[in-house]
């Protein structure tokens, strides 16, 4: 990446006028009741793959002290249950949207009634990426999935979980980003521009939260770029990793 390149994208990244957190609060609070669904069904499920590769990414959680970013109904939180059977730590997750965080506490109260002894190990909380609520060094491992776009100020963001993490601490960011193949990269405009759009609207009743997400995954850095960005951010190396011809990328970042 050039110096004027990388100055370029770091002040886009800093300075997202569009990206007015209270409006993109208020849509997620409106699609909330539809999300988990939508996200199975406008993916065909490959969603549950794409966070599964992320959470083994991190490596061995077993004793792990976990910090979920944009959690969302806590999908990520889930899986790091699920792989680590139930030897993780703790894990602390926070989402800006408190509806949102309704349906995470929705499905904590199921896992409580299972296994309260797990349950009592997670916490969600209404909270911004860019102010993280905890200590320096507090954590072992982060992770955010499909929520770094949604960040008006993500340099910023990113700094925060780089002084939250341990030293040696790793990060699982997952993001939309677009294919390098003409093929399947003209194939991906139409879904997400054309055909997305209107599902979304259709099942969710909100059209402008589905144009919404084909603009900010189009609007977002190519992953070279991002890559670039994450480490000059307080991360030591970054490893990207494409997945499903690139309409998703992992990045692995360790302080």
């Amino acid at each position: 990446m050039s110096l004027q390149s990388k100055v370029t994208t770091e002040m886009n990244l800093q300075n997202r006028t569009e990206q007015d957190p209270d409006k993109i609060r208020s849509m997620f609070d409106r699609i909330s009741p539809t999300y988990d669904f939508l996200n199975r069904a406008l993916t065909m499920g490959v969603d549950r793959y794409w966070r599964k590769v992320a959470i083994k990414a991190l490596g061995d959680l077993n004793g792990a002290r976990c910090l979920d970013i944009c959690c969302g109904t806590g999908d990520m939180t889930f899986e790091v249950v699920r792989l680590s059977k139930n030897n993780f730590a703790e894990i602390q997750a926070l989402d800006f949207s408190s509806e949102m965080l309704v349906f995470a506490e929705e499905k904590l109260s199921k896992l409580a009634k299972k296994n309260p002894n797990v349950a009592e190990r997670i916490s969600f909380r209404q909270g911004n990426a860019e102010e993280l609520p905890y200590e320096d060094d507090s954590f072992d491992a982060a992770m955010v999935a499909f929520g770094i776009r949604n960040v008006q100020n993500i340099p910023k963001a990113l700094s925060e979980t780089a002084r939250v993490l341990k030293t040696g601490g790793r990060y699982a960011i997952l993001e939309f980003s677009m294919p390098t193949s003409m093929i399947v990269g003209a194939l991906y405009r139409i879904y997400f521009r054309q055909i997305l759009p209107r599902i979304g609207a259709m099942l969710s009743g909100d059209a402008e939260a589905y144009h919404y997400l084909n603009e900010s995954a189009e609007a977002f850095p190519a992953s070279d770029e991002f890559a670039k960005v994450i480490k000059d951010s307080g991360f030591s190396s970054v490893e990207i990793k494409p997945m499903t011809f690139g309409l998703v990328t992992l990045y692995l970042a360790t302080v």
